[in-house]
């Protein structure tokens, strides 16, 4: 049995069942409740904003909340603060989301929006600049973190699927019933992670840059996972949107290219599939991670990691690990520090 080498992945081994504590809380303290008062059809406009992890977890709440109908859209909260701030109003919800509820850009955007405008506050400091503008505050209850976004990911994540349906009108038990699931499927992965270690770092080795690419209910892993492994190696990771990817990025792909690629069933599933494909034939390497089920193309330049998914969009509860397992490796064999900033804190409070 695996044992873990740092604190950074001891905080992983402990996700899953610190995150279902998580989520017994805010059903505990009534959270869906109180946001089910809330009426989106009331607002001209839903925004959601965040900055680094949190704005890659408000992409999926956004297009949920359009797909019902709604005119909702996710935006870095830099973009809110300097360019789109005259197109917030009183008839706007803002939905913002902040792990310390002090980044510079959401702190100074509680401070300018206006008094008579509705936030839905998401934040894990009940004395926040955040907390304190809320007029619904959510508090995440979770441990701080000391390394890069593991729990600040999937705890918001948790919660912001439990505010999207709540604001639907949707079943409480359902959500619940399906978050459950999703964290039962993470421990599972969480099983292999020193298997999937070993076998990404011997694939790989350490390539020159890594390409993340996803698209739909993925992309926001494929966002965040690349930031992760950005702050945990100081590694190059970038991550791309599928279909972009093959209008002028693909010809980066040669020998020595490197990329994970996400392939959840269902909705463009054949289009990712060959995606892995296409980029193994032109010499460059693909980790697959794809749902059970999912035939990835047997290839020597393809190697397939298999999770279970409850659905689609709970697939980042689980993609995530993956990443967590790449920007680990990478770290080790740069013989860094896991988890250690250097360069800037953990909570930015420069504009």
């Amino acid at each position: 049995m695996y044992t873990p080498a740092n604190f950074c992945e001891e905080d992983i081994f402990h996700l899953a069942a610190d995150m279902k504590r998580c989520l017994d809380f805010y059903m505990a303290a009534g959270y869906p409740e109180q946001v089910g008062r809330i009426d989106p059809s009331a607002y001209r406009n839903i925004v959601l904003a965040g900055m680094g992890s949190s704005y890659s977890i408000v992409l999926n709440p956004a297009a949920e909340l359009a797909n019902a109908g709604f005119n909702a859209s996710a935006v870095i909260a830099s973009d809110l603060l300097l360019y789109r701030l005259p197109s917030v109003g009183t008839d706007t919800l803002v939905i913002m989301v902040s792990q310390s509820g002090e980044s510079a850009e959401i702190a100074e955007l509680c401070r300018r929006l206006p008094a008579e405008t509705f936030v839905l506050a998401v934040t894990n400091d009940p004395q926040s600049t955040l907390a304190k503008r809320g007029n619904l505050t959510l508090l995440l209850h979770m441990e701080t973190e000391k390394s890069a976004s593991t729990r600040s990911y999937l705890a918001p994540t948790l919660l912001m699927h439990l505010v999207t349906e709540a604001m639907l009108g949707r079943s409480m038990e359902k959500a619940y019933g399906d978050l459950v699931l999703a964290l039962d499927d993470l421990e599972e992965s969480v099983g292999h992670f020193g298997e999937w270690k070993e076998s990404v770092r011997s694939f790989f080795g350490l390539p020159p840059y890594l390409a993340v690419i996803a698209r739909g209910w993925s992309y926001c892993t494929a966002d965040d996972g690349s930031l992760f492994i950005k702050e945990t190696a100081k590694y190059p990771a970038v991550c791309f949107e599928a279909a972009q990817f093959r209008h002028g990025p693909f010809e980066l792909v040669e020998e020595g290219f490197a990329a994970f690629v996400f392939i959840p069933a269902g909705p463009g599933e054949a289009e990712l599939l060959r995606m892995a494909s296409d980029i193994a034939k032109h010499g460059g390497k693909v980790v697959a991670v794809a749902q059970e089920g999912v035939a990835v193309p047997e290839h020597p330049n393809i190697l397939p990691l298999y999770q279970k998914y409850v659905s689609q969009r709970l697939a980042p509860v689980g993609n995530i690990l993956p990443m967590f397992v790449f920007g680990i490796a990478a770290a080790e064999q740069k013989g860094l520090e896991v988890g250690v900033f250097r360069s800037c804190p953990k909570v930015t409070t420069t504009l």
